[in-house]
């Protein structure tokens, strides 16, 4: 550990910025806006039925389709529950989002890739309003009904990152 800390206060370390989420959830009962490093899951939570999803990318329809959920990931957050789900895997340089169906009806929904400028709105529907989850980073949990819709784009803030070499191997 003090060889971290040496070869960061010498300057001896890369920095890269990371990209970040800004999640803006309204509903008729208000406005709430959030900030995600790895993902957003839009999920059927304690509901047992599958939701209808209807995903819209520069306001431009994309699909609609019954599934559990639906992902939208980082370049960071690709690599654990977005990979596991059966979405792409980002390279950290990407300017890049992937959005990721869970368990789909039809499976028709492939993964997707878009640009990190582009606006990705989602709104959820289930039978006589069930409650649904909305997830940001597998912790802050937001219940969601029929009268949300959740709109997600590329924050103004970044994550500063750094990594440096101890012994021939990179410590982020």
């Amino acid at each position: 550990a003090y060889q971290i800390i040496d070869k960061v206060l010498d300057k001896q370390y890369t920095k890269k910025e990371m990209a970040l989420l800004d999640v803006q959830i309204i509903s008729d009962q208000g406005f709430k806006k959030l900030v995600a490093f790895n993902e957003v899951l839009i999920h059927r939570g304690q509901y047992l039925k599958m939701m209808k999803i209807n995903v819209k990318v520069k306001e431009q329809f994309l699909d609609e389709f019954y599934a559990d959920g639906v992902l939208v990931s980082t370049c960071m957050g690709s690599s654990a529950y977005n990979l596991s789900a059966g979405g792409p895997l980002l390279l950290d340089n990407a300017k890049c989002f992937a959005i990721t169906s869970i368990c789909s009806q039809s499976g028709l929904m492939p993964p997707v890739v878009v640009n990190d400028e582009d606006l990705i709105e989602i709104a959820a529907t289930t039978k006589h309003d069930q409650k649904y989850q909305i997830v940001i980073d597998g912790k802050t949990q937001i219940e969601g009904n029929n009268s949300n819709n959740v709109f997600i784009s590329k924050s103004k803030d970044t994550l500063q990152l750094i990594s440096v070499n101890i012994e021939n191997k990179k410590i982020d």
